[in-house]
């Protein structure tokens, strides 16, 4: 049987290595058990998180705030990474290479697939997190979505939609790793992340293309933009606060900014190419 490690001890999969593309991820795996789990691509730099006090207020709804944040990209990104499928006929019934473009720049230079989140100023509230799932599929040999954010100790539910053998890596510093096989088409595995880290990644070590990020958080002030490149960040008490934005290429881009009673602040986060 294939070990696939979990929390730096391994653990047996109950499925049988089937030729040369089970018996890369078969000693993939066996080399992440000897390491402890950590091997693989490396993650991105971890946010720095402000120290931890007791959280005692609630957001008075009738003061909040919030933050509409628009994320921009100067420059010329470039072009897709193009990635032969040729080893797994489940990726190739569309061809036999597949682009991922991880800088996606809209024609106004609004940039998609980046994590935006009040990086500083809530440290002293209290929120609610939400019992409902966050869902990340593995669909089409990519991950579904490739960029998205979750509450500490919110559940993450973890799909292969595809008729092929897929791994999730996790690659975290301040949370517990894990390398789990998904070996079919409706396999599932729910996990959770209980410390706040910006960002940890998730590999598929079968398919080499094959990433994701998830930024942790400890307050629902969060986003990921999309073609527009926009996000709102509420509730938000009056107060001074710092807003960030995380991009898997071009890093962080931050900004202070002070919001009145009820009022709806403004800030462009710019990436620029050096």
């Amino acid at each position: 049987m294939a070990p696939i490690c979990y929390h730096a001890r391994p653990v047996l999969t109950f499925f049988q290595p089937r030729g040369l593309l089970i018996d890369v991820v078969v000693a993939a795996c066996a080399g992440f058990a000897l390491l402890g789990c950590d091997a693989g691509a490396a993650p991105a730099s971890p946010d720095v998180v402000a120290p931890r006090r007791e959280r005692t207020s609630s957001v008075d709804p009738k003061t909040a705030g919030s933050v509409a944040v628009r994320v921009r990209f100067a420059g010329t990104p470039q072009p897709p990474e193009t990635m032969s499928l040729k080893g797994d006929a489940a990726c190739c019934r569309n061809g036999n290479e597949k682009s991922v473009r991880t800088v996606q720049v809209s024609a106004d230079g609004s940039l998609a697939n980046a994590f935006v989140w009040v990086r500083a100023g809530l440290e002293g509230f209290a929120f609610d997190v939400p019992n409902e799932p966050v869902v990340v599929d593995q669909r089409g040999c990519l991950f579904e979505p490739r960029v998205v954010g979750v509450r500490a100790g919110q559940p993450i539910r973890l799909l292969n939609s595809d008729d092929t053998l897929h791994n999730v890596h996790a690659i975290a510093e301040r949370n517990r790793a894990f390398n789990f096989g998904f070996p079919e088409a409706g396999s599932e595995r729910l996990v959770t992340f209980r410390t706040p880290e910006v960002m940890i990644q998730l590999r598929c070590h079968v398919h080499e293309w094959m990433a994701a990020w998830v930024g942790v958080v400890d307050h629902p002030c969060f986003s990921v933009t999309g073609d527009s490149g926009t996000a709102l960040l509420r509730p938000m008490p009056p107060g001074e606060y710092e807003v960030a934005a995380w991009h898997e290429k071009l890093g962080i881009r931050s900004q202070r900014v002070t919001i009145a009673p009820s009022e709806t602040a403004s800030v462009e986060l710019v990436f620029e190419v050096k």
